[in-house]
């Protein structure tokens, strides 16, 4: 076997040696663990969850401006959300808090 096939050959093997060992070492290792995540990167279950909550919270204490403030945290998406959540709660057999996050939509919508 010429020089050149060797040392291409030890440089290959070298290669998936490597991507093997990175591979166990970011997978099983040190795995990804996220913390602290922005809610605009939840599942959409998630988020509904969270649209929930805050309508609830909105219809107990009656602060608009905290609940303004709470769906702001949604990102530019946040009327999208709100509309998922209605769609999600109403899917799931939940008509009161449905119905509950189209009232908050609405109060939402004034100045």
């Amino acid at each position: 076997m010429p020089v050149g096939a060797k040392r291409a050959l030890a440089v290959l093997i070298g290669l998936v040696i490597g991507l093997a060992l990175g591979g166990v070492i970011g997978w099983v290792v040190w795995p990804v663990q996220y913390y602290n995540t922005d809610l605009p990167d939840l599942r959409t279950e998630h988020q509904v969850l969270y649209v929930q909550m805050v309508s609830e919270q909105w219809e107990l204490t009656g602060d608009l401006a905290q609940a303004r403030a709470a769906v702001s945290l949604l990102g530019p998406q946040a009327g999208q959300t709100l509309e998922q959540a209605v769609a999600a709660l109403e899917a799931r057999g939940d008509a009161r808090a449905a119905l509950r996050v189209l009232k908050l939509m609405e109060a939402l919508k004034q100045p």
